[in-house]
């Protein structure tokens, strides 16, 4: 991603920018197997999977999507040294989901009783993709509250190496689904000053 910051003074500072993750999301559903919280789910294949109700094995389910983040934060210098310092920042998230899917698998056994002597076992799988419909737009507002702590070195020549531990707090449903997550991890920055040069003639 890409991030400009804006000075207010010397210690405070406003970072906005915009970032893309592309994320795997395994949630767990209240209904052992059958998805919850789905628009217009209850289709052929929902259907043919529930005869066999009492016969599920095992399911998974994946919601996976395209992640635009546009952050807005606040980057506040706590410690300074002539070559290094130490800063917080905390601000909020609009998120843009992009490609969403949400697919179920369930492996269920399918028992044929012709006769009691020779009943055969076979197992079934389905898969079921479900994605959000073309009047959703896929935007939450400032569903995110954001923290994180930085250490920033200053290389040469205005450019500086960052690294920041962080961690995003979901503040409502997200994705087409209504999940809620959060997200944590180290973003690594490299942080160029440009400056504008004046010639002057002496």
């Amino acid at each position: 991603g890409l991030m400009s910051e804006f000075s207010f003074s010397k210690r405070l500072k406003l970072d906005v920018g915009m970032a893309f993750a592309r994320q795997n999301i395994s949630p767990t559903s209240e209904g052992g197997y059958l998805m919850a919280n789905v628009p217009n789910s209850l289709d052929a294949t929902n259907l043919k999977a529930a005869s066999f109700t009492g016969n599920v094995i095992n399911s998974s389910r994946e919601v996976s999507f395209g992640q635009l983040e546009i952050p807005l934060n606040l980057k506040y210098k706590v410690f300074e040294k002539k070559e290094s310092d130490l800063y917080l920042i905390s601000g909020v998230s609009n998120m843009v989901y992009l490609n969403q899917q949400d697919v179920t698998t369930f492996s269920t056994a399918n028992i044929a009783t012709s006769n009691f002597a020779n009943s055969n076992q076979m197992i079934e799988t389905y898969t079921q993709t479900v994605e959000p419909d073309s009047q959703g737009n896929g935007v939450d507002t400032g569903r995110m509250l954001n923290f994180g702590v930085g250490f920033e070195q200053n290389l040469k020549n205005g450019t500086f190496l960052s690294i920041e531990p962080f961690y995003k707090i979901a503040l409502g449903n997200q994705t087409f689904t209504n999940q809620q997550f959060s997200i944590g991890g180290i973003n690594l920055r490299m942080n160029f000053q440009l400056k504008n040069k004046k010639n002057t003639d002496d």
